[in-house]
């Protein structure tokens, strides 16, 4: 029988093709222009987030596979180079709080979250240094949970 996923992506679908849901861009397009996005540390973000969006391809809600990074999942992360595991959750900027491992999605590692799978592998800088992330695992998807957050 067919995977419910297919029933809902296009028939040329690339495999290479970021997944978005379109609850998550309803959200963060709007975000985009406040004006707190103006300063030149956010800006630079921002316009990367922009293009992100501009260039997914938006899935619904029922389509989203539950080993893809949504909006406020909670993931754990493997460094591939210090074997160090780290949980985050993917949240919004006003949502942010280090204790809490909630990382806002304007900062590079929580773009490159958006969209991401299980066994992607995250490439950017921390303090300069580049670092190399493996989603290792889900451990808590809104989309899977059937909630709206």
């Amino acid at each position: 029988p067919p995977d419910s996923l297919d029933n809902h992506m296009p028939k040329c679908f690339n495999m290479f093709m970021t997944l978005i849901p379109e609850f998550d861009i309803q959200r963060l397009e709007p975000l985009l222009t406040t004006p707190a996005l103006n300063s030149p540390e956010h800006k630079t973000l921002a316009q990367e987030l922009q293009k992100k969006l501009k260039k997914a391809h938006p899935i619904t809600r029922e389509a989203v596979p539950g080993s893809l990074v949504t909006m406020n999942s909670k993931v754990c992360l493997l460094d591939i180079n210090s074997k160090k595991k780290r949980f985050v959750i993917l949240g919004f900027p006003q949502d942010k709080n280090e204790r809490l491992g909630i990382i806002s999605i304007l900062t590079d590692l929580g773009i490159k979250l958006l969209g991401s799978s299980v066994g992607d592998i995250l490439e950017l800088k921390e303090n300069g240094q580049p670092v190399q992330l493996k989603v290792e695992t889900i451990i808590f998807q809104p989309e899977a949970a059937h909630v709206n957050i």
